[in-house]
């Protein structure tokens, strides 16, 4: 029984450069380069701690690249480089919380680059938990004593909105 949703919380991270020829790759400022030292710190340093919270039996998750983008020619130094963020946020974290985590962590990273970093927030949807009502109580006691089954208490990994008219919702 689901008795709440992860959040999610997605952003676009966005690196500007320089362009040169490269032939003379000096003279710019290589975005790609740069975005890729800050994918590399979120990966190795920031993943795995996120990836070891836990909150009933789910863990929570962050998805780097499932949209890339950057350069427009194989002889120009790239000045522009673009990867996406997915991280599902669990009912017992604050969503405001985890958005200055990720930014917060990304600004660390802004001396190691020569590019600039623009962050751009494209979703954002809280967590929801219920897991006290009466209700819940109620209807877990009568399956226990109907089915003799003793249901099991989760949270969907997708945010879920209750359309009164229509049932469950699911957002992508």
């Amino acid at each position: 029984m689901w008795v709440g949703s992860m959040g999610i919380l997605q952003l676009d991270i966005v690196v500007r450069g320089l362009p040169s020829h490269a032939s003379q790759p000096w003279y710019g400022v290589n975005a790609f380069e740069d975005g890729v030292r800050i994918a590399h710190a979120l990966i190795n340093d920031l993943k795995p701690r996120i990836e070891d919270r836990q909150f009933l039996g789910e863990r929570a998750a962050i998805t780097l690249g499932g949209f890339v983008g950057g350069g427009y020619s194989r002889n120009i130094v790239p000045n522009y480089f673009q990867f996406s963020i997915d991280r599902r946020i669990l009912p017992n974290e604050d969503l405001e919380t985890v958005h200055n985590e990720l930014i917060n962590y990304i600004n660390t990273l802004r001396d190691g680059v020569k590019s600039a970093i623009d962050i751009y927030i494209v979703n954002r949807v809280e967590p929801a938990l219920n897991n006290k009502s009466d209700l819940l109580g109620k209807l877990m006691n009568s399956i226990d004593h109907v089915l003799h089954v003793n249901p099991r208490v989760g949270i969907s990994r997708f945010p879920l909105i209750l359309d009164t008219f229509k049932g469950p919702v699911w957002m992508h």
